[in-house]
């Protein structure tokens, strides 16, 4: 009934004209209203605004803009099928530790489960409803984080660039589920836990909280190898703030940083515990760590050229270049008067600079020119502005008239430049159409598969497709949802390729495509890239199992027992093959 009602309402907006534009803006205005007016204790006129209608307002704010591209029924990156395709088979099979996501780790799949704990598919709306909460939950956090150090009332206000980035964004890269989402949120967890530890200025420590913040400082390094500088710098800058506490003994303070470190060695522990049970350790070391060492080793781009590269794609990304700008601007503007701050954000400006310069050192790290990467970059650098615009809007020493023309600097420059750009960006490319989307969201190959889908079948793709695990609910029939490594020539090809053998070989997958045609991603050349052309995999495939059709320049094979069994549907489905 409420799901109904949900998606009618969605249905009624979705059209092009002031229906959209006018829910989206007034959400925004919404936001806008609860940050600029919060709640004051005491203050009459001010008892509405509690937190949790801030939250509220936050929440239906990022919706705002992005939900036609949450609707749309395709996939808007082969990464976001390859996350899905794996939190699907791990949920389905349950093999946690036995899936191999590529350069992504296990805690960045596992929150794409959280669909299925109330009976929802894991499919394209739900894993970019589950980046929606994520990116939510990043910006509150943040918005906790600043509360400890300057208080509820300027901490609302200092993280409006953030949220309204996130807001009015709709750009795919940023509104589908990608690697990024979850490094972003366990980052903003660790901050905020381990910020505030710390309770100046009666000096007091909260170890639970440093243990907390240690569990997702190690927790990073297993989503997405890419963040683990950034928790390094983290992890180190706390251990140094707890070393030059004043007013604690030397015992306390190795008591204190070990309560930092057990957390982190509690989740590093737990996960490569959980994959160990799983018999799959040399896998993990091999084809993540291992590979993806590698992977930054070959750089894609001149160092001389990254500035220009985070400028050209900031610019493409429909709203990042308005943030990321002018936010540098204003930093740019602010840190003369650095000396002028408030004791709590100044006492945090040197670790803010430094974590806003690791955020850029991640995004540099690969190598390679991915716009979804400069996400590592949004949380950091609005962290350093909001320490710098909170210490000088909200000083207690001084005047009236300078704490308005503070304000209005950071509002000016800010808010207004991303409020205007969003006007140039037009509406989602989706908007419209999406009735068409949720019903014909799948396609002739899968319409194909259907009729012949049993409960436990499993798929396996040679090529580069995941996207037909996600549209099937087919789990994975071998550890990877793709099969890169084994088709790209390398070091490490024959290792990926026997180890891929064996799992098929084992495992006999009930169905099979060779997803490698004109119209495949990365691989068209079936000439050259074809699962033919490596006959041991030939020999596999033909003796288990038989092509029975071939659609989307798709080849699609039936293991060779279900062929008999399923005479009937395969007469139907095709007989010209099948008389």
């Amino acid at each position: 009934m409420i799901a109904d009602l949900v998606y009618q309402t969605f249905l009624w907006l979705d059209a092009p004209g002031s229906r959209y534009w006018t829910a989206a803006w007034i959400c925004v205005a919404g936001l806008l209203l609860t940050s600029l007016y919060p709640y004051q204790p005491g203050v009459r006129g001010r008892q509405w605004n509690q937190p949790w209608l801030y939250l509220t307002t936050l929440g239906l704010a990022l919706l705002a803009f992005r939900w036609p591209m949450m609707a749309a029924g395709a996939e808007f990156n082969p990464d976001e099928s390859q996350l899905l395709a794996g939190a699907l088979t791990t949920w389905q099979r349950h093999v946690v530790g036995s899936i191999d996501m590529g350069y992504c780790g296990p805690w960045a799949f596992l929150p794409l489960m959280l669909p299925a704990l109330f009976g929802f598919p894991i499919d394209y709306l739900g894993g970019r409803c589950v980046a929606w909460l994520m990116t939510g939950a990043s910006v509150a956090l943040l918005w906790l984080t600043l509360r400890h150090v300057l208080s509820d009332r300027p901490a609302r206000l200092v993280v409006l660039p953030v949220a309204v980035f996130f807001a009015l964004t709709s750009f795919e890269d940023f509104v589908q589920y990608s690697g990024e989402q979850s490094p972003q949120l366990y980052f903003s967890a660790a901050l905020w836990l381990l910020v505030t530890a710390f309770a100046p200025p009666s000096g007091s420590i909260s170890r639970l909280r440093l243990l907390g913040g240690g569990f997702f400082l190690g927790v990073l390094p297993f989503s997405k190898l890419q963040a683990a500088p950034l928790g390094v710098l983290l992890g180190g800058l706390c251990l140094l703030a707890l070393f030059l506490q004043p007013g604690r003994r030397r015992g306390q303070r190795l008591q204190d940083a070990a309560w930092l470190v057990g957390g982190v060695l509690l989740s590093a522990g737990l996960t490569l515990g959980v994959i160990a049970a799983s018999g799959s350790w040399f896998h993990f070391y091999q084809s993540y760590l291992v590979t993806g060492l590698a992977y930054a080793g070959h750089r894609g781009f001149d160092n001389a050229q990254f500035l220009a590269w985070v400028w050209q794609f900031a610019q493409t990304s429909r709203g990042l270049a308005p943030f990321v700008g002018t936010a540098c601007a204003a930093i740019l503007i602010a840190l003369p008067f650095c000396t002028r701050l408030a004791p709590g954000p100044r006492r945090l400006l040197l670790p803010g600079g430094l974590l806003a310069l690791g955020g850029l050192f991640v995004v540099w790290a690969p190598g390679r020119t991915s716009s979804h990467y400069l996400l590592f970059l949004v949380v950091p650098l609005g962290f350093l502005l909001a320490l710098l615009y909170g210490g000088l809007i909200f000083r207690p020493d001084q005047s009236r008239s300078s704490h308005f023309a503070w304000l209005l600097l950071f509002l000016g420059l800010t808010v207004a430049p991303q409020v205007y750009a969003r006007h140039g960006f037009g509406a989602p490319e989706p908007l419209g159409t999406l009735r068409e989307s949720r019903e014909e969201a799948a396609g002739p190959l899968v319409r194909f598969l259907q009729p012949l889908i049993r409960p436990g079948d499993t798929l396996t793709i040679w090529g580069w497709a995941c996207t037909y695990h996600v549209q099937t609910q087919l789990p994975q029939g071998t550890r990877e949802g793709h099969t890169e490594r084994q088709i790209v020539v390398g070091p490490a090809q024959e290792y990926f390729r026997a180890r891929f053998l064996a799992n098929l070989e084992q495992e006999r997958p009930t169905f099979f495509l060779d997803a490698v045609g004109v119209t495949g991603f990365r691989f068209t050349d079936r000439n050259v890239f074809g699962h033919d052309r490596w006959s041991a995999l030939q020999i596999l495939v033909n003796t288990h199992y038989r092509q029975v059709g071939e659609r989307e320049n798709v080849r699609i094979y039936l293991r060779r027992d279900r062929i008999a069994e399923q005479a009937a549907e395969l007469k139907i489905l095709a007989p010209d093959e099948f008389p």
